[in-house]
């Protein structure tokens, strides 16, 4: 058994404060560094500098305001864990009450929270994410509409491209070769 800690003999060592803007900072510039040199193998660097950056990013955000309530906070952590959920979760086309069951809420509460922190309502927030990984999957890949729709946990490749006009006004394809041009691919 260890002896009680007399503090009067022994100080305690603290770890020293960081300071989250210079290790943002200085992980940027490794990240810089890093793209700049184009060694090999370098993508999981890349990937854990930019990943490390948005972290501390979000701690910075996060970190306490003396004018912010408990339910505020509150709020932040919920829409974290819905967040977290939803990158998890959104290809299986959960539906609403899904997130809200995860999270201890009632559909209605969670909606409310949403809306509160996005400014949208939890469908929205889904097929946000939908639609963003739609576009990345017709602008960065060669794969046909069809195979990006079942990637996307559609079952009917036109479902999804009933769903992609509502939210974007354009068919896919149309999109897809819109876009290709606006960015000179």
């Amino acid at each position: 058994m260890f002896p009680p800690h007399d503090s009067r003999r022994t100080p305690v060592r603290r770890r020293p404060k960081i300071n989250c803007k210079t290790c943002i900072a200085e992980t940027l510039q490794r990240l810089a560094e890093e793209w700049e040199a184009r060694r090999n193998n370098r993508t999981g660097l890349l990937d854990a500098y930019l990943t490390t950056v948005l972290g501390l990013t979000a701690r910075l955000a996060a970190a306490p305001r003396a004018n912010e309530s408990a339910a505020e906070s509150e709020n932040e952590r919920r829409m974290e864990r819905f967040d977290a959920l939803l990158r998890q979760h959104y290809l299986a086309h959960r539906p609403a009450a899904f997130y809200a069951r995860e999270l201890g809420l009632s559909p209605t509460h969670l909606n409310r929270v949403i809306r509160t922190m996005a400014g949208q309502s939890v469908h929205e927030v889904i097929a946000g994410r939908l639609l963003d990984a739609a576009r990345r999957e017709l602008v960065f890949t060669r794969a046909s509409v069809q195979e990006i729709s079942f990637r996307l946990g559609f079952s009917d490749a036109a479902y999804f491209s009933r769903f992609f006009l509502r939210h974007v006004g354009m068919t896919p394809r149309t999109w897809r070769i819109a876009e290709r041009q606006r960015l000179g691919v």
